[in-house]
């Protein structure tokens, strides 16, 4: 039921910009020190802070901090008033807020990955509901009815894997060891896609010998250079030497490196994983991940290869450098509705205006940033801190001394 007092006293008092506090999520392939001294908080058990979330996604909403919603969450807010939050356009699009804004830390590999298309979603999630699968068990495959393209903008040099190379390249790579002939054949005698789907569907059989076979040599090999395959699997033996599943996938994709500044764009059905570096990352509202090993979390091998693009992709056409939109503001513009990511940069002395179109998520990468919207007090943000800003706020953002760094989220319409 809605809290029509509430409704009444946000319509009255006209607020339109709240602070708030988002998540931490302690995956193991995450750093130690760069999300703990983004938010000023003390790590001294060397806890790894793989991701920071800012959102509505209901497994882990941003609490509000402010406001009359003070300890409730995005989703509180949203409930009460969704059409004074996002406005006509996207409540009718979406009906939720569409995007998800993260911090990424990655030290270790990620698991090899895609995500599904959105009828795919749809159809996976009521099938296993109807399966009685519960959402919180390993083996689910859907946790949502919705599709996750992902949109990850460098923080630092990052590394990455990223769709299918050239069989032109693949060959090559294949040809340089014996140990990889049996793949060669089967190269030979199908195509990329058939390469994968052996690797994935036979784990236990040759494709693990083959993996078994690349272990004993490759640990050895000195001064590999990063944009080669083999630097990531042999930094993947080293810190998983009983872990066989996924690794030969590697040398079918394409190894990316990103820098500073520059961000990617995954759409549903690529295959891909993070290996190394910070980043902003924003993607649609899901949990959906089919994975591919390189991690212990479930695989399942069937839903992967349904799900997975093999064609030959060009990471070039992935990457987008963010076009300048006003003196402040550079903005990432991927090729759907559901998000798009902006980076503002404020000198001393600088203000800029702006006025939000639907529900918008701001995260302070540094300095501090004074924020005022309509008869609401001025906001002291720090680096590490975050607000929101509901449909139609007219919004003033002043940095009074030093450089401020925002990273802005908001829905692509």
């Amino acid at each position: 039921m809605k809290d029509t007092d509430s409704i009444n006293q946000i319509q009255n008092q006209d607020i339109k910009v709240l602070k708030i506090k988002g998540t931490s999520q302690h995956y193991l392939w995450g750093g130690t020190e760069f999300i703990p001294e983004l938010l000023n908080l003390q790590n001294n058990k060397k806890l790894p802070f793989a991701e920071y979330w800012l959102g509505a996604h209901v497994s882990s909403p941003a609490e509000i901090l402010t406001g009359l919603f003070c300890n409730k969450n995005l989703i509180d807010l949203i409930d009460n008033d969704p059409k004074k939050c996002f406005g006509e356009n996207i409540l009718f699009k979406f009906n939720e807020l569409p995007f998800l804004l993260k911090v990424l830390d990655i030290k270790t590999m990620l698991s090899i990955q895609v995500h599904p298309s959105k009828k795919t979603a749809e159809e996976g999630f009521a099938t296993e509901e109807e399966k009685g699968i519960p959402l919180t068990t390993d083996n689910r495959n859907y946790k949502d009815k919705n599709h996750k393209p992902e949109l990850m903008c460098a923080l630092s040099e990052c590394w990455l894997l990223h769709g299918f190379e050239t069989e032109e390249v693949i060959y090559q790579r294949l040809k340089s060891r014996s140990i990889y002939s049996p793949m060669l054949e089967i190269l030979d005698a199908t195509d990329c896609k058939g390469l994968f789907e052996w690797i994935v569907l036979n784990p236990k059989n040759k494709a693990h010998e083959v993996a078994d076979n690349l272990f004993k040599i490759i640990l050895d090999e000195q001064n590999i250079d990063k944009s080669s395959p083999d630097f990531w699997i042999q930094k993947w033996f080293r810190n998983n030497p009983y872990s066989r599943t996924g690794v030969l996938t590697l040398l079918l994709m394409n190894v990316v490196n990103l820098k500073e500044g520059d961000a990617i764009y995954q759409a549903p059905g690529v295959l891909h994983a993070y290996l190394e570096g910070q980043g902003i990352e924003i993607m649609a509202s899901s949990d959906n991940v089919l994975r591919g090993g390189l991690t212990s979390k479930h695989v399942d091998s069937l839903e992967l290869i349904k799900n997975t693009n093999c064609s030959t992709i060009n990471p070039k056409d992935s990457i987008i450098r963010g076009s300048i939109i006003s003196q402040y503001e550079k903005k990432y513009t991927p090729p759907i509705e559901d998000f798009e990511l902006s980076e503002i940069i404020l000198a001393e002395g600088n203000q800029m205006d702006t006025t939000c179109s639907g529900m918008e998520l701001f995260i302070n990468m540094d300095g501090i940033i004074f924020v005022k919207s309509g008869n609401d007090n001025e906001m002291l943000i720090k680096k590490g801190e975050s607000f929101v800003g509901i449909h139609g706020a007219e919004i003033e953002l002043c940095c009074k001394e030093g450089q401020v760094r925002l990273f802005r989220g908001k829905a692509n319409i």
